[in-house]
């Protein structure tokens, strides 16, 4: 009587244990789609983001603060000062949540240019912070990078240079 007793109690240990790493196992899954889902979402806000900057844009600094047109500052693979300032600008004005509806994302970005020695033009970053060291202070768990290739001339003087227009794109914890 007592063997199948203690026979019965390793059945339910077993049991339990099975039960114990199918949990396990179905929640690692799950949250490997959760997160494959989250990166693949910042790819598209990066990508779509790149490419309205890409843009020339429409309408104005004005038009954008009652959230019309669409925010760019590229014409022909060169950047347009005149632009870049009015986003700058607007930035500035406490606008980024009114750039974030416009780019169509809930995420957050930065933008930067780098030059050909990955210095950073002007040491200006535009975006949720103005501070590139500030990226570093971040806690996030998946930032996407997107790198463009842009003629910049920042004095107007026609001695521009081709840099790389980098945009980061992460999602808060």
């Amino acid at each position: 009587m007592k063997k199948a007793q203690f026979w019965y109690a390793d059945f339910l240990l077993g049991l339990l244990i099975l039960f114990f790493i199918t949990y396990i196992f179905s929640r690692v899954i799950i949250d490997l789609n959760t997160r494959e889902d989250k990166i693949q979402e910042l790819v598209n806000d990066a990508t779509s983001i790149a490419n309205s900057f890409t843009s020339t844009g429409y309408l104005s600094y004005n038009e954008w603060f009652n959230r019309q047109g669409r925010i760019g500052f590229v014409e022909n693979g060169k950047v347009i000062n005149e632009k870049l300032e009015d986003f700058e600008r607007m930035l500035n004005n406490n606008g980024y949540e009114i750039s974030q509806f416009l780019l169509g994302t809930s995420n957050n970005y930065i933008i930067y240019f780098e030059d050909k020695n990955t210095n950073i033009v002007e040491n200006k970053v535009y975006g949720k912070f103005n501070n590139i060291n500030e990226l570093n202070e971040l806690e996030v768990e998946n930032l996407i990078r997107i790198t463009r290739f842009v003629y910049y001339d920042n004095n107007e003087d026609n001695l521009g240079e081709l840099v790389r227009m980098n945009i980061l794109v992460w999602s808060s914890l």
